[in-house]
C-alpha cells in the first residue's frame, strides 16, 4: 500500500524530531550544568575553577550555547532544525488539525532567540568589525543574558515535547529532566565531598 503525502510528512517530522531532540538535550545539559557549577562554586569554592579552567568553561559556554541556538533557528533547506520543522508543519497545517497554533510558536521561538542570534552571528560564527569595536559599549552588543538563554532553552524544550506528542504520540518530557537531574545531583555530591575533605 502506497503511503499518503501526510504519512510521508509524519515520517519525515519524526526523523527530524529525533535529531533535534538529541541536539537540544545536549544544549540543555550544557546550560543547566554550567549554571549548576556556578552555583556550587559560590557555595563550595574550588580553587581549580577560579583560574584558567573556570575561564575556559565560561568561554566555551558563551560560544557553544549561542552557536547551538543559531543552529536550531537555521531554516536553510539543507538543515534539520527546530525552526525548519515548525515551518514545515506550518506549510502543511491544512492536513493536520493540531497544527493550528504553529505560527505563534515560530514567532515566539524567533523572538526569544533574536539577541542570542545577533551575538552568535557577530561574535561566534563571524567577527563583525563594527560590533567588535563597540563591544561592551552602549553602541555594541554585550551578548545575551543568562535569563534570555534560559528562557529560549525552556521554550525549545517545551516545543520539542509538544510536537513530539503531536507527531508521534510520545511523552518525552522526562527524558530531559531525569537525565539532567542525575548530573546535577552528581555535581552537587562531588562539590560537597570535596568541601568536606578540606575541613
Amino acid at each position: 500500500m502506497e503511503r499518503t503525502e501526510d504519512q510521508k510528512l509524519l515520517t519525515q517530522w519524526h526523523d527530524w524530531l529525533e535529531a533535534i531532540r538529541a541536539d537540544i538535550r545536549e544544549l540543555l545539559f550544557a546550560h543547566r550544568v554550567f549554571w549548576k557549577m556556578d552555583e556550587l562554586q559560590r557555595t563550595y569554592p574550588t580553587p581549580i575553577l577560579e583560574g584558567p579552567l573556570g575561564s575556559w568553561m565560561a568561554i566555551a559556554y558563551f560560544y557553544w550555547l549561542p552557536a547551538g541556538v543559531r543552529r536550531q533557528l537555521d531554516e536553510d533547506q539543507k538543515c534539520v532544525s527546530l525552526a525548519r520543522l515548525l515551518r514545515s508543519i506550518e506549510s502543511n497545517r491544512s492536513g493536520f488539525s493540531w497544527a493550528a497554533g504553529v505560527a505563534r510558536d515560530i514567532k515566539e521561538l524567533e523572538s526569544r532567540g533574536k539577541a542570542i542570534i545577533r551575538y552568535a552571528n557577530n561574535r561566534v560564527a563571524h567577527l563583525n568589525k563594527k560590533e567588535y569595536e563597540n563591544w561592551g559599549t552602549t553602541k555594541g552588543a554585550n551578548g545575551p543574558t543568562a535569563a534570555q538563554v534560559g528562557e529560549w532553552m525552556d521554550l525549545a524544550v517545551s516545543l520539542i515535547c509538544k510536537y513530539e506528542a503531536l507527531v508521534t504520540g510520545r511523552d518525552v518530557s522526562q527524558r530531559f529532566e531525569s537525565w539532567i537531574h542525575k548530573w546535577e545531583s552528581e555535581l552537587e555530591h562531588r562539590f560537597e565531598a570535596s568541601s568536606s575533605e578540606k575541613e
